[in-house]
């Protein structure tokens, strides 16, 4: 025969189990907020990319106009289309020694995480403005 008090314990434990699963998911945002980070993690490697490439074509051809599509001296182009969206990376030229990248990230700006490798400028949302022609 079973004891009832032991059916309380085990249904205690049951919900509280039960709770802590519910809240781990609302803290961390669960697997969907997972799939966010790491498309946003490909959307600013592919902005570290397109700075690297703007940089060789600024330092070899000495030109700031935008375009960033394979050149004799710089041959391996950046992915311009985001993976995930099929949207065109925005590339604005800032000036004569600034451009602005733009991708359309799906996480805010406020709790994205930046890794080595990114390209160092002014953030402004989606967008960073870098320099790419020195002097």
């Amino acid at each position: 025969m079973t004891d009832p008090r032991g059916k309380w314990v085990v249904w205690a434990i049951a919900g509280m189990t039960v709770a802590m699963v519910i809240g781990g998911l609302i803290v961390t945002g669960g697997p969907g907020r997972g799939r966010m980070e790491r498309r946003d993690d490909v959307r600013q490697n592919d902005l570290a990319d397109l700075y690297r490439h703007a940089r060789c074509i600024s330092a070899s051809e000495q030109r700031n106009d935008g375009d960033l599509s394979a050149t004799a001296h710089c041959p391996d182009a950046p992915r311009l289309i985001d993976p995930y969206s099929g949207e065109a990376y925005r590339i604005e030229p800032v000036e004569k020694r600034f451009l602005r990248l733009c991708a359309r990230f799906e996480t805010p700006a406020d709790v994205r995480q930046f890794r080595h490798g990114i390209p160092a400028g002014e953030w402004d949302g989606d967008c960073v403005v870098v320099q790419v022609i020195h002097g």
